[in-house]
């Protein structure tokens, strides 16, 4: 999740003004950001993602497949 949201995000240098609006350090930000997530709970990345002006839609289905089949997506985009 935090892989495919960085690769839209590592395109500008990550600034002081993004960390502020994300709710942590500059630091912090550009940890998360490089993929060093060690000490950060998904419920806290989730809400980082939201402070940087990002919905996050969490879909759970059913789909006639076996659990070693089963499949995690991330998708980024504009919603409709």
């Amino acid at each position: 999740m935090m892989k495919q949201f960085s690769k839209e995000v590592l395109d500008t240098p990550v600034s002081l003004k993004a960390a502020r609006m994300a709710g942590v350090g500059q630091p912090h930000l550009s940890k998360i950001l490089h993929g060093r997530l060690s000490g950060y709970s998904v419920e806290r990345l989730l809400t980082i993602i939201n402070h940087l002006g990002r919905d996050v839609e969490v879909r759970i289905g059913t789909r006639d497949v076996t659990p070693e089949r089963a499949i995690t997506a991330v998708r980024m985009g504009v919603a409709s």
